[in-house]
């Protein structure tokens, strides 16, 4: 368990996770796993992990990219129209 926390934080326990050595990446699949459907979760994780569905575990939030370019966009209009204003005599 302190394995599990160290190396993948913010995972549910218990879980299934394939590690790819060649990516080195972690995959995994939120599922309900318990002793009576460990097997058939196995085959079902295996089977998308074989055809390339399989989550990377920890992939990128991009809302803060997002959000810093619309601060840009808007900081550019923001200038335009202030540049356009005739100043008023």
């Amino acid at each position: 368990m302190l394995f599990t926390a160290s190396l993948l934080p913010k995972i549910e326990i218990p879980t299934l996770v394939i590690y790819n050595p060649k990516d080195k990446k972690f995959y995994h699949k939120k599922k309900n796993l318990n002793e009576f459907n460990f097997k058939e979760v196995a085959e079902e994780t295996l089977k998308l992990f074989d055809q390339g569905k399989l989550k990377v575990y920890g992939s990128k939030n991009y809302g803060i990219y997002y959000l810093i370019g619309g601060l840009i966009v808007m900081g550019v209009i923001g200038c335009w129209i202030k540049m356009r204003r005739k100043p008023i005599i």
